[in-house]
Protein backbone atom coordinates (compact mmCIF):
# COMPACT_ATOMS: atom_id res chain seq x y z
CA UNK A 1 0.00 0.00 0.00
CA UNK A 2 2.72 2.86 0.91
CA UNK A 3 4.19 2.07 -2.87
CA UNK A 4 0.92 2.53 -3.77
CA UNK A 5 0.64 6.08 -1.88
CA UNK A 6 3.96 7.30 -2.73
CA UNK A 7 3.75 6.27 -6.52
CA UNK A 8 2.39 9.70 -7.79
CA UNK A 9 0.37 10.49 -10.72
CA UNK A 10 1.04 10.02 -14.24
CA UNK A 11 0.03 13.13 -16.30
CA UNK A 12 -1.43 13.12 -19.87
CA UNK A 13 2.19 14.45 -21.11
CA UNK A 14 3.77 11.41 -19.88
CA UNK A 15 4.96 12.88 -16.91
CA UNK A 16 5.12 11.84 -13.46
CA UNK A 17 3.87 14.04 -10.85
CA UNK A 18 4.33 13.32 -7.39
CA UNK A 19 1.53 13.63 -4.74
CA UNK A 20 0.93 15.37 -1.63
CA UNK A 21 -1.70 13.45 0.19
CA UNK A 22 -4.41 11.11 -0.34
CA UNK A 23 -4.78 8.56 -3.46
CA UNK A 24 -5.40 9.92 -6.83
CA UNK A 25 -9.48 10.12 -8.43
CA UNK A 26 -9.64 6.64 -10.50
CA UNK A 27 -6.34 5.04 -8.33
CA UNK A 28 -7.01 1.36 -7.97
CA UNK A 29 -6.06 1.85 -4.06
CA UNK A 30 -8.89 4.14 -3.10
CA UNK A 31 -11.93 1.79 -3.06
CA UNK A 32 -9.92 -0.61 -0.99
CA UNK A 33 -8.87 1.74 1.46
CA UNK A 34 -12.38 2.81 1.70
CA UNK A 35 -13.87 -0.23 1.74
CA UNK A 36 -11.46 -0.91 5.05
CA UNK A 37 -12.58 2.15 6.67
CA UNK A 38 -16.15 2.25 6.12
CA UNK A 39 -16.81 -1.03 7.25
CA UNK A 40 -16.69 0.30 10.60
CA UNK A 41 -19.39 2.83 9.79
CA UNK A 42 -21.19 -0.11 7.70
CA UNK A 43 -21.10 -2.37 11.34
CA UNK A 44 -22.83 0.54 13.14
CA UNK A 45 -25.47 1.50 10.99
CA UNK A 46 -26.41 -2.17 10.64
CA UNK A 47 -26.80 -2.46 14.65
CA UNK A 48 -29.07 1.01 14.93
CA UNK A 49 -32.68 1.02 15.43
CA UNK A 50 -34.39 0.82 12.47
CA UNK A 51 -31.05 -0.27 10.59
CA UNK A 52 -31.39 -3.39 8.08
CA UNK A 53 -29.88 -5.88 11.31
CA UNK A 54 -33.41 -4.83 13.33
CA UNK A 55 -36.57 -7.00 13.54
CA UNK A 56 -39.62 -6.63 11.07
CA UNK A 57 -41.66 -5.98 14.30
CA UNK A 58 -39.01 -3.06 15.47
CA UNK A 59 -39.67 -1.87 12.00
CA UNK A 60 -43.17 -2.14 12.20
CA UNK A 61 -43.22 -0.20 15.83
CA UNK A 62 -40.87 2.61 14.17
CA UNK A 63 -43.66 2.89 11.69
CA UNK A 64 -46.10 3.35 14.24
CA UNK A 65 -44.27 6.25 16.44
CA UNK A 66 -43.66 7.73 12.89
CA UNK A 67 -39.76 7.00 13.28
CA UNK A 68 -37.64 6.04 9.98
CA UNK A 69 -36.56 2.69 9.04
CA UNK A 70 -32.86 3.36 6.49
CA UNK A 71 -30.28 1.44 4.92
CA UNK A 72 -27.21 2.33 3.52
CA UNK A 73 -25.94 2.08 0.12
CA UNK A 74 -22.54 2.17 -0.47
CA UNK A 75 -20.56 1.91 -4.01
CA UNK A 76 -16.78 1.15 -3.06
CA UNK A 77 -16.21 4.98 -1.84
CA UNK A 78 -18.99 6.62 -2.17
CA UNK A 79 -22.56 5.90 0.03
CA UNK A 80 -26.02 7.25 -0.18
CA UNK A 81 -27.96 6.89 3.23
CA UNK A 82 -31.63 6.46 2.57
CA UNK A 83 -34.53 5.74 4.11
CA UNK A 84 -37.38 3.54 3.72
CA UNK A 85 -40.43 6.14 4.10
CA UNK A 86 -40.94 10.08 3.76
CA UNK A 87 -40.74 11.55 7.36
CA UNK A 88 -43.17 13.90 8.15
CA UNK A 89 -42.10 17.02 9.74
Amino acid sequence: MKAFLKAGILTEGGLSKETDTGTPQGGILSPLLANIALSVLDEFIAAGPGGPNSTQAERARRRRRKLPDYRLFRYADDCAPRTLREVPV
